[in-house]
């Protein structure tokens, strides 16, 4: 694993990294070992989110990362004890969560 300082990052903090690659389970949470106190999550091309076009126009955001941070998730990625949570949801009227979704290779980083 990856480690460097970060201007504000606690001191005897650490960063680590990883990466993961989607089940297209609904919620799957990833391991770490240790509960960060944030993570950030992207997909392979650097994306968090972007627009959907289809031949009835835009669709709502599909979310492939986010920023999560203790206390304050963010829409596709959240804290939990151990590691971080993230989701698989396909929603044709809404915001898809894309966090999860199968064959698809994410990057992580974060922070304890």
């Amino acid at each position: 694993m990856g480690e460097c300082i970060l201007a504000g990052h606690p001191q005897g903090g650490k960063i680590g990294d990883g990466t993961y690659t989607g089940d297209g389970q609904a919620t799957r949470t990833i391991s770490l070992g240790v509960t960060p106190k944030w993570v950030l999550v992207f997909d392979t091309k650097g994306r968090t989110a972007q627009y959907i076009y289809t031949s009835s126009g835009y669709r709502p955001n599909a979310y492939y990362g986010g920023l999560a941070i203790t206390g304050s998730p963010s829409t596709a990625v959240s804290i939990v004890d151990g590691g971080f949570a993230v989701a698989y949801v396909d929603d044709t009227y809404g915001d898809d969560i894309c966090t999860n979704y199968s064959g698809q290779a994410y990057n992580y980083i974060y922070g304890t």
